[in-house]
């Protein structure tokens, strides 16, 4: 797991590896939130799933929608995206069907 911010330091950039859970994407989250790796200034996150092996099922949206609302003061103002390479659509196909507002 790496974090870092891109130049202008307004973007969090979070790097996973290796297999990846709810658990794991959730345990960087409250990483980031304890260690305040995002600030007033930034805009928006970017998870980069590339060199991973993703294992998130389509129930574990309510996790992520429960996460998300327990910390809107968080998530309301960020943009976030998630950089995955096109064999590994498994997290994409999660959401595909699940819309929920943060």
């Amino acid at each position: 797991m790496d974090y870092k911010s891109n130049g202008d330091g307004n973007i969090l950039i979070r790097t996973f590896k290796g297999t990846v859970t709810v658990d794991v994407i959730l345990s960087s989250w409250e990483y980031v939130i304890s260690n305040n790796l995002i600030t007033q200034n930034h805009i928006g996150v970017i998870s980069d799933f590339r060199e991973t092996n993703l294992l998130v099922r389509r129930e574990s949206v309510k996790i992520f929608e429960n996460f998300y609302d327990e910390n809107i003061q968080l998530f309301k103002e960020l943009k976030l995206a998630q950089i995955i390479d096109s064999p590994k659509i498994i997290f994409p196909l999660v959401l595909e069907n699940s819309y929920f507002k943060i």
